[in-house]
C-alpha cells in the first residue's frame, strides 16, 4: 500500500548569509503569498510577470547563472526501496541556498531533505540540466551526494549557482532511463495519494489552496518528465513499450511486472498509447488488486465466486467501493489530469511541453480552475456509478459491475494476490491505495 504523501513540518531552517531563520521565514511568507496569489488570480502569465525568486537569496529565474527548485521529501518502503510517499515544499529555493547555506526548511518551516531543480524555462533548464539529473539520482539512491558534487562543479565553472549549457558530467540526453521511470512517476503518483488522502481525512475536504498547491507541484514534475523525454527519446519509447505491453499481454498486468498502476497512468502522459485502448484491462486489474483489501475487512465476500449470488449484489458493490476509495480517487485524478492537462485531445507531448515552457511549468488559470472543480467532484464520488464516468468511461450496469467484482475474487486468487480463506497473498498490496 502506498504511504500518504504528507510533508513534515518542523524547526527553523539554516538561513543563508547569516540571515536568521525568522527573518528568512518572514520574507518567504511574503514572497510565497505573493506568488500564490499570482497563481490563483492570473495563472501562468501572472507568475511569469511576477518572477520566481528564491525566498532566501531572492535570486530569480531571470538571473544569469541562478538554478531554482524546490525542497523534496520522499518515503521509501518495501523490499525494492521504491518511492511510496512524496512531498514537495513549493517555496522556491536556489541551489546555492540548499548546498552552500544548507537551508532545509521552507518559508512556512516545512522540513525537507532533498532539493529538486525545476525546468521552468528552456534557458533555465539548460543551466540546471546537470543538477536536475543529479537530484533525481539522489532521490533514487536516498542521498544528496550527486547534487552536491554537481553543484560544486557548476559553481567552479561559472560562479555561485552558475552553469553553462552542457557543463557537468550529467546531461538530460544521457539520463538513465530506468532511473527516471523509477523516480518521477512514483513522485507524481505519491503526490496524488497525498492530495486524495487529505481530502478523505478532512471534514472540509480538499481546499482550493491545497488542490492548487498540489497541482503546481504535480505540473512541475510533469514538466521535468516531458523535458527529459524530449531530450532522450528512449524515455518515451520505453514508456510506450511498458504501457503497450500492459494493454496487449495479460502477463504484463500482474503486480510482479507492473508493481504500481498509478505510475502506469503517469507514463501515459508521454507514451504513444491512448487511454481508451488501455482502460478495460486497467480497470479489471485494479479490481483484481483491490480484492485483498476488501477481504481483509469482509472475508465473508470471498465465498461468492463468479458462479454465485444475486445478479446485483448491493452489499458487495458498496463494500468494494468503500474499502478502496483512495485507490479510486487516485485513478480518477490521474485520468482527469490526463484529459485536461497531461494529454488533452489533439495535443502531443511536444505541445504540452511548449505550453509549460511558456508558463514556467505552471498550469493555466483555466486548467487550475478545472482541476480544482474536478477534485471536488472526485471527492463526492461514492459509487461505481460515478467512478467510471469520472475516468472518461461509460458506466457499466450494477449487474455488470457485480459480475466484474466476483470475477476479480477468482482472478486475485489465481494471481496469488490473496489466498482463499482470508490469508494475504504475495502480491495484493498496492491496489487499495495509490491506484496500484
Amino acid at each position: 500500500a502506498s504511504a500518504s504523501a504528507g510533508g513534515a513540518s518542523g524547526g527553523a531552517s539554516g538561513g543563508a548569509g547569516g540571515r536568521s531563520s525568522d527573518a528568512s521565514s518572514d520574507e518567504g511568507d511574503k514572497g510565497g503569498k505573493e506568488l500564490h496569489d499570482a497563481v490563483v488570480s492570473g495563472g501562468a502569465s501572472a507568475v511569469a510577470s511576477y518572477g520566481l525568486r528564491c525566498f532566501v537569496s531572492h535570486a530569480t529565474v531571470e538571473d544569469e547563472g541562478a538554478v531554482l527548485g524546490v525542497g523534496v521529501n520522499v518515503t521509501k518502503t518495501g523490499s525494492d526501496g521504491s518511492i511510496q510517499g512524496a512531498d514537495l515544499v513549493l517555496d522556491v529555493l536556489s541551489l546555492d541556498a540548499f548546498v552552500t547555506h544548507r537551508v532545509r526548511s521552507g518559508a512556512w518551516n516545512e522540513r525537507f531533505d532533498n532539493f529538486l531543480p525545476l525546468v521552468l524555462s528552456p534557458e533555465h533548464a539548460e543551466r540546471a540540466a546537470p543538477c536536475i539529473v543529479a537530484a533525481l539520482t539522489d532521490l533514487d539512491r536516498g542521498s544528496t551526494d550527486c547534487l552536491t558534487r554537481a553543484a560544486h562543479r557548476l559553481a567552479s565553472s561559472r560562479g555561485v549557482d552558475g552553469v553553462r549549457s552542457g557543463a557537468g558530467a550529467a546531461s538530460a540526453a544521457d539520463v538513465d532511463v530506468n532511473m527516471v521511470l523509477r523516480v518521477l512517476p512514483a513522485l507524481m503518483n505519491a503526490m496524488v495519494v497525498g492530495l486524495v488522502d487529505f481530502g478523505a481525512g478532512g471534514s472540509a475536504g480538499v481546499s482550493r489552496r491545497a488542490s492548487e498547491r498540489a497541482l503546481r507541484g504535480y505540473c512541475s514534475l510533469h514538466h521535468i518528465l516531458l523535458w527529459l523525454a524530449r531530450a532522450n527519446p528512449e524515455l518515451r519509447r520505453e514508456a510506450s513499450r511498458i504501457v503497450s505491453d500492459f494493454r496487449d499481454h495479460p502477463a504484463s498486468r500482474t503486480k510482479r511486472v507492473t508493481p504500481n498502476l498509478g505510475t502506469l497512468l503517469v507514463l501515459m502522459t508521454i507514451a504513444d498509447v491512448e487511454w481508451p485502448t488501455v482502460a478495460v484491462a486497467f480497470m479489471r486489474e485494479v479490481f483484481d488488486r483491490n480484492v485483498m483489501w476488501l477481504l481483509r475487512k469482509r472475508p465473508d465476500l470471498d465465498v461468492d465466486t463468479a458462479a454465485g449470488g444475486p445478479d446485483v449484489d448491493l452489499d458487495r458493490l458498496r463494500a468494494s467501493f468503500e474499502c478502496c476509495a483512495t485507490s479510486a480517487r487516485v485513478v480518477m485524478f490521474q485520468t482527469t489530469f490526463l484529459a485536461l492537462v497531461g494529454r488533452p485531445a489533439g495535443a502531443s507531448p511536444a505541445d504540452v511541453l511548449a505550453r509549460y515552457d511558456a508558463s514556467l511549468g505552471q498550469p493555466s488559470a483555466e486548467q487550475a480552475a478545472a482541476l480544482h472543480a474536478a477534485c471536488k467532484e472526485i471527492e463526492a464520488v461514492d459509487s461505481y456509478g460515478g467512478y467510471f464516468p469520472r475516468c472518461g468511461l461509460r458506466a457499466p450496469t450494477p449487474a455488470q459491475v457485480t459480475r466484474m467484482l466476483r470475477e476479480a475474487v477468482v482472478n486475485s486468487a489465481a494471481k496469488g494476490y490473496h489466498r482463499r480463506g482470508g490469508r494475504d497473498g504475495r502480491g495484493g498490496g498496492g491496489g487499495g491505495r495509490g491506484g496500484g
